[in-house]
């Protein structure tokens, strides 16, 4: 039987996994956020596993060039240790591949946004633009911030993973004109919401709970699971998620645990 699974591994980081591919997104595995920031990144998570120790990855996507989104700690090992990865990212972030990994610039492939990408015969990957905390474009016209779809034609399913993202007008409609028709969506999306408390530290903001919600209603989805919680203390969640929450709003949702894996 075919299975589908995905694992935590804290913040936006997550494994995808299907019998003949394994993707990796957005995975933060080190302190480099508390060695590079001006205020406290004291992770609230532990590392759970560092890169050199993961499974072999096929494709690992990046949405964005924050670093607890694109970490050069935790993109370095997996370089050198699994050289076959293929790595996906915005333009944007050309320049810490040129800072970081000059030698290995081959190893990653500039998306650009509305496109479709074939990683296997049954595995599509589409990269959609995400508002962080605007549609922000680069000098050539392109998006610096992503999330991306992936489509198992085999299996009939599609996953979202929510680059950091408010809502934007016309997004929902995105998202379902990219699924096709039959197709079961699971969204994943960040959640530890914005305030202006936050902004002032320099925090850009992510959806609310129930502005994912409303999202994952919009676009028909079968499951929400949330993410981009439970990692720092300054811009986190102000209440814990609570299943008889998602319930009471008519949300299948699966609230992650950290390096379990889950069916999907």
């Amino acid at each position: 039987m075919e299975v589908l699974t995905l694992t935590w591994l804290g913040q936006s980081g997550f494994l995808l996994k299907s019998p003949w591919i394994s993707l990796a997104c957005d995975l933060y595995l080190s302190d480099y956020c508390q060695k590079k920031s001006r205020i406290d990144h004291t992770r609230k998570m532990p590392i759970t596993v560092m890169p050199e120790q993961l499974p072999s990855i096929d494709h690992y996507l990046i949405t964005h060039e924050h670093i607890d989104h694109f970490d050069p700690e935790t993109v370095g090992p997996i370089l050198r240790i699994n050289t076959q990865t293929r790595f996906y990212c915005p333009p944007v972030c050309a320049k810490i591949i040129r800072e970081y990994f000059a030698e290995k610039y081959l190893s990653f492939q500039l998306l650009q946004s509305m496109t479709e990408y074939h990683l296997t015969a049954d595995v599509r990957l589409l990269a959609l633009p995400a508002a962080h905390e605007r549609l922000e474009k680069d000098s050539a016209g392109e998006y610096i911030a992503l999330s991306y779809l992936i489509l198992f034609d085999t299996m009939k399913k599609a996953v979202f993973f929510g680059g950091d993202t408010i809502p934007f007008a016309l997004q929902a409609q995105l998202i379902r004109d990219a699924v096709p028709s039959g197709y079961e969506l699971i969204m994943v999306l960040p959640v530890n919401g914005r305030d202006n408390e936050r902004a002032k530290l320099g925090f850009k903001g992510n959806l609310t709970l129930d502005e994912a919600i409303a999202l994952y209603h919009e676009c028909n989805a079968a499951r929400l699971i949330p993410c981009h919680w439970g990692m720092f203390a300054l811009n986190d969640l102000k209440a814990p998620l609570i299943p008889s929450y998602f319930t009471a709003k008519n949300c299948h949702c699966i609230i992650p645990e950290v390096n379990r894996q889950t069916e999907i």
